[in-house]
């Protein structure tokens, strides 16, 4: 989800549920709410999306399957999709995701919303924004050894 889309739901949200007497925007402190949630769908929702074909894949390490059986050609099939998953949801998005979580959280850090809103609690932003770059990096190198893998594949 886009962050400009969330933004978009809130402005129609304040705009058509404002009381009249009270033309008091919440809108910066919703947004404060519902960012963090989005980082949060994606970083530990949709990145998962590939570890579906992967459990597959992993499976048949454990309990390999018999040639020509239906598990055979189900982790045959596996390995396609989870390669592709991978690449979008961890290699592209995750750095654009990322982006939009370091600019958020300049944009709360910077401006002292964050202590505002949750006081002594701006330790947590930049132990996610830290730890979000050596996880980015791990991703890479995952991705890596996936490209390695299918060139194995594709070579015989």
């Amino acid at each position: 989800m886009d962050v400009e889309l969330v933004f978009a739901f809130i402005h129609l949200f304040n705009e058509s549920y404002s009381h009249k007497k009270r033309k008091i925007s919440y809108s910066f402190q919703q947004q404060l709410l519902i960012l963090p949630c989005v980082s949060t769908v994606y970083f530990l929702g949709c990145t998962e999306v590939s570890s579906m074909f992967l459990v597959i894949i992993d499976l048949a390490k454990f309990f390999p399957p018999e040639p020509n059986t239906r598990f055979d050609t189900v982790v045959a099939v596996s390995g396609p999709p989870f390669a592709v998953t991978f690449a979008f949801y961890r290699v592209g998005m995750w750095w654009k995701v990322s982006y939009m979580l370091f600019r958020d959280c300049h944009a709360v850090l910077s401006t002292g919303r964050s202590n505002q809103l949750r006081p002594g609690k701006d330790y947590v932003l930049y132990v996610f924004l830290v730890l979000n770059i050596p996880l980015g990096c791990l991703q890479l190198y995952w991705f890596s050894i996936i490209l390695e893998e299918a060139m194995k594949l594709l070579s015989g």
